[in-house]
């Protein structure tokens, strides 16, 4: 975050969501920015690292990339042969080489919104939703990391490989402090409507995609909401917790 913190230095970066920070560096740097920067970035405000993402096979689970990635990549490639061939062949590359094709293709200045729309595209990370996080007192551990996590948080998000599935827990701060073990009733009954079971083996409540695909961003979005409700009623009875 050196480099950063210099050049936010008239900036309170502690009072600022992390997208906000992404922001106003990429304004302070003011030329077009290359993929290895980019990642550089990405890992110094948020501490997801996509190079390790793509290494270990995480991230996005799907059998195809939207159309303006498939079709910038196949541009810039020059790709012959039938459309199957191309899809598979994209398809077999490490994200971290599709994100590089992609934005050689994208070619002027990319804005900061738009590289964090690429990025969920191609990574299923969606950091305009993990910027809101640590308001929102939830952790989450995805692709193979803490994407957010906060002393103080409330409960806990786990997904597995490729996001197919995913399920929640008490946090340890929570558990300590109130002595709540195990998911309260009412978070319990939202997550059952959005399609959760209980899972004996976890130990909780789990929901797993049947085609092992990506959960859809709807469906996590509706996760949050749930458990933001119970959070917010949560602290509302609980002011000092």
């Amino acid at each position: 975050m050196e480099i950063i913190n210099k050049g936010l230095a008239l900036a309170s970066i502690e009072a600022m969501a992390k997208v906000e920070v992404m922001d106003k560096y990429l304004d302070f740097y003011g030329k077009k920015i290359d993929s290895i920067e980019i990642r550089s970035i990405v890992n110094d405000i948020f501490g997801i690292n996509l190079n390790r993402v793509s290494e270990e096979g995480e991230g996005k689970a799907t059998r195809s990339y939207p159309d303006e990635i498939m079709d910038g990549v196949r541009q810039i490639l020059s790709m012959e042969g039938t459309l199957s061939e191309q899809e598979a062949y994209i398809m077999s590359l490490p994200k971290v080489q599709v994100m590089d094709l992609y934005l050689q293709y994208y070619g002027e200045k990319i804005e900061s919104s738009e590289i964090r729309r690429v990025i969920d595209q191609i990574f299923g990370i969606n950091l305009n939703g993990i910027s809101g996080l640590e308001a929102a007192r939830i952790s989450l551990y995805s692709k193979g990391q803490w994407i957010s996590k906060t002393e103080r948080d409330l409960f806990e998000v786990h997904t597995g490989t490729g996001d197919i599935d995913v399920w929640i827990l008490p946090s340890k701060y929570l558990i300590e402090n109130t002595g709540i073990s195990t998911l309260p009733e009412e978070l319990q009954n939202l997550l059952k409507n959005l399609g959760y079971w209980y899972n004996s083996d976890k130990g909780t409540f789990y929901y797993s995609t049947n085609y092992n695909e990506t959960v859809p961003d709807v469906f996590k979005g509706q996760t949050m909401g749930a458990i933001s409700n119970i959070v917010n009623l949560i602290t509302a009875n609980n002011p000092d917790l």
